[in-house]
């Protein structure tokens, strides 16, 4: 194809139970080239594929990525391994503290990590459900587990999923990488589900579920995450302007003038959750709860370190204040700011810390 070479491949359609063939299709008809002009494809001078007696283009080396000098190769360990380890030490040669992030092919779990590798790197692997990726629509009852190809029914079993594949990840780091820490390096939903129709009706309520239920997974786990993404020339027609990609939690067309600093936000009620930024001790517990608004965090503290801990409390999710319950402790409470300062009691080893509306009842 990439020669001018006209070829016959299959079509396949995406749906909830996999993919199908619909049909076939003839590709580049009009057989222009990719390469400059005078110059052959380089995948011919390889050897890769050659014209038969027809003129038409056969393959002569189908196993030519797959196999080097007769050995069967593996991308990750033969060729991503080394550049990565190479890269680590040149950046290394300029900063000797840097922090190198890496991550294998996406959903495929096969990277490993050991003494031998380069220090100090991060385990940045993407993570999405991809029904949702794909098929630009939430089905909060319905996806596939892309493990076992298997169809999981059920709100509760659909949200544990998400649970279990993040989980994966975290413990591919620990058990197979030289327990390097985990960082979702990318993770968020498409906002364009359903041909677009929150677009013109301004509901985005299946987005906002499915970004609480990526949030809530990632809360779960307790793991740190990078949302994907904040596109400010976002717009309804071209999404993120690239791939056919719309992601952004902010779109110039969703701007009503408010003049808040939350105008043209997407899905806001699902993203800007209360969260711990910063803990005296270790982290066991964090949860919250989406329409109830309530915030609940657990850790065990850390002797020896008096500095406290300290959350954020979105005002988009607290416009009229919040109530805060603690196990124990002090606590400041600047809303300005969007923050909470709690300062734990060394007689107990275990805090908690719940954040609640002014309207909300519930106790601790």
């Amino acid at each position: 194809l990439g020669a001018g070479c006209p070829q016959t491949v299959d079509v396949y359609n995406i749906s909830i139970l996999g993919m199908r063939k619909v049909g076939t299709r003839l590709l580049n008809p009009g057989r222009v080239s990719a390469w400059l002009p005078g110059r052959a494809d380089i995948w011919r001078q390889h050897g890769v594929w050659d014209l038969d007696a027809n003129g038409q283009p056969v393959a002569l080396k189908p196993d030519y990525f797959s196999v080097v000098n007769g050995q069967p190769i593996s991308f990750v360990e033969n060729y991503f391994k080394p550049f990565a380890n190479r890269f680590a030490r040149e950046i290394r040669e300029i900063d000797p503290a840097a922090i190198i992030f890496i991550e294998g092919v996406p959903s495929q779990g096969e990277l490993t990590w050991d003494q031998n590798d380069e220090p100090n790197v991060v385990h940045a692997a993407h993570w999405y459900d991809d029904v949702t990726l794909l098929l630009k629509r939430f089905y909060d009852v319905l996806t596939i587990d892309v493990h076992t190809m298997k169809l999981v029914l059920g709100r509760k079993k659909v949200r544990d999923l998400f649970v279990r594949d993040i989980r994966e990840i975290v413990e591919q780091s620990d058990r197979r990488m030289n327990h390097a820490p985990t960082l979702i390096g990318e993770t968020g939903i498409p906002f364009d589900m359903g041909g677009k129709k929150a677009y013109a009706n301004g509901d985005f309520s299946m987005q906002i579920n499915a970004l609480d239920a990526t949030m809530t997974a990632l809360e779960r786990n307790m793991v740190s995450f990078t949302l994907w993404n904040y596109t400010p020339d976002n717009s309804n027609e071209r999404g993120d302007l690239w791939n056919d990609e719309d992601l952004s939690l902010f779109s110039r067309d969703q701007m009503t003038g408010s003049g808040s600093i939350d105008d043209g936000g997407r899905a806001l009620e699902a993203a800007l959750r209360p969260y711990p930024v910063a803990t005296a001790g270790e982290p066991l517990h964090l949860k919250f709860d989406m329409k109830r608004r309530v915030f609940e965090y657990s850790f065990r503290h850390t002797r020896g370190v008096t500095e406290p801990s300290e959350f954020y409390i979105p005002s988009f999710q607290y416009p009229h204040g919040c109530r805060v319950e603690v196990s124990d402790g002090s606590y400041e409470i600047d809303l300005p700011g969007q923050r909470l300062v709690y300062r734990h009691s060394e007689a107990f080893e275990f805090h908690t810390v719940k954040i609640l509306p002014t309207d909300e009842h519930s106790s601790l």
